[in-house]
């Protein structure tokens, strides 16, 4: 009874935190920007900023500005650049990469786990070094306070798992809004809520679960299409 009550009492924190963390992510993406400083930025440039934080590209005029990849940062046809997850893109203007954005995270609960789905489990073991526990089809190392297991089938990386202790649910939620875009959230069972790696969930090459069993919180990384395992040529037997 205690385990069940301690396993609601995670579930009702980590819905009442989702609802939270993306209430507020509406009410600042609605708010007035103009009230916001902006850092003035001078083209050509590299520019560091942090998810969440805004700059702005200063004497553009009537020029026309893109961003090569708005899921890392988006910018106005005004020049203000606005961090929205971690990784790096381009802002064009008028056609010619001008400005490098490289985005960096507030929260770091664990280092992003080996995610090239369809590698072989020898490679594997190559990039991470020996697993603390492994098996046929699996390698699990420890990381701080987080476990993080890798799946094989049939030899090949099919899916990765990480878990982390339910002390840590108030970082989990921001932890993964600032690196991948929320695609669902669910009321009941296991599954809390789906993220994927891309803006549009239709081109997304990963899929990232997030969970809960025990007193742990799951967050499971598989690819959006499954992977092929190759199929082995079977010897020619001669009559």
């Amino acid at each position: 009874m205690c385990i069940q009550n301690l396993y609601r009492t995670m579930k009702n924190r980590f819905y009442l935190l989702l609802t939270l963390v993306m209430s507020l992510s509406f009410l600042s993406c609605s708010s007035d920007e103009e009230d916001e400083p902006l850092v003035p930025v001078r083209a050509p440039y590299s520019i560091e900023m942090e998810v969440g934080e805004k700059h702005g590209i200063v004497d553009v005029g009537s020029s026309v500005l893109i961003s090569m990849d708005p899921y890392v940062a988006t910018v106005t046809p005004y020049g203000q650049i606005s961090a929205e997850r971690v990784g790096r893109t381009w802002i064009q203007i008028d056609g010619k990469q001008i400005v490098d954005v490289l985005v960096y995270p507030h929260y770091t609960l664990y280092n992003t786990p080996y995610l090239y789905f369809g590698t072989p489990i020898i490679e594997v073991r190559k990039a991470l070094g020996k697993p603390n526990v492994e098996s046929a089809n699996s390698y699990v190392y420890y990381e701080n306070n987080v476990v993080i297991s890798y799946y094989f089938l049939e030899g090949f990386l099919s899916e990765v798992q990480v878990s982390v202790p339910a002390a840590y649910y108030n970082i989990l939620v921001p932890f993964l809004n600032e690196r991948y875009s929320l695609a669902a959230a669910y009321g009941r069972g296991n599954v809390i809520a789906d993220y994927v790696d891309e803006l549009n969930p239709s081109v997304a090459y990963m899929c990232i679960r997030l969970g809960i069993t025990n007193s742990y919180y799951t967050v499971t990384y598989y690819p959006v299409v499954p992977i092929k395992v190759p199929v082995q040529e079977q010897p020619v037997v001669e009559k």
